[in-house]
């Protein structure tokens, strides 16, 4: 990030696919777009932790997850980073075609980059992938894993 330590703000956008199973059967994925708001804190050179919440535009309805992640950073240059990370949280996601929502905690890891641009505001491009035992409480449909490509830009107060 653009400074040692501190809060920060983020907003991202991406592409977004979800996989759903019934069974041992895969049965659809859903390519879509996402837009995530986070509000972290830089609590060194190499650690930050933050909380998110992710609006996702589903094929056909909306979602949202949110939740929280620790990030360690590896510094490449002066002004360049790269960060893996673990995330835990919840999903919540509602299709306009069925009437149940499928919900639940979701778990994975993230990598990216991070280019500092001045000393406030720095871009961001990575990598998320989670697990879930996200499902429906109505039908035997759950959602094996959710995974992100994104970008966006960070500032540090």
């Amino acid at each position: 990030m653009a400074a040692n330590n501190g809060v920060y703000v983020g907003f991202d956008v991406g592409s977004n696919r979800i996989s759903m199973d019934s069974g041992n059967t895969h049965i659809a994925t859903d390519n879509s777009g996402m837009q995530t708001v986070k509000i972290g804190y830089n609590i060194n050179y190499n650690n930050r932790i933050a909380i998110f919440y992710q609006h996702i535009n589903l094929s056909d309805g909306n979602g949202y997850s949110y939740g929280v992640n620790y990030d360690y950073l590896f510094s490449l240059m002066k002004q360049t980073k790269l960060f893996v990370g673990a995330s835990f949280g919840h999903s919540n996601l509602a299709y306009n075609d069925t009437v149940q929502d499928m919900k639940g905690l979701i778990y994975g890891g993230e990598f990216g980059l991070l280019y500092d641009l001045n000393k406030y505001f720095s871009l961001e491009v990575g990598y998320r992938a989670y697990k879930s035992n996200v499902d429906s409480s109505d039908t035997n449909i759950k959602v094996n894993n959710i995974q992100n490509w994104y970008a966006g830009l960070n500032y540090q107060f």
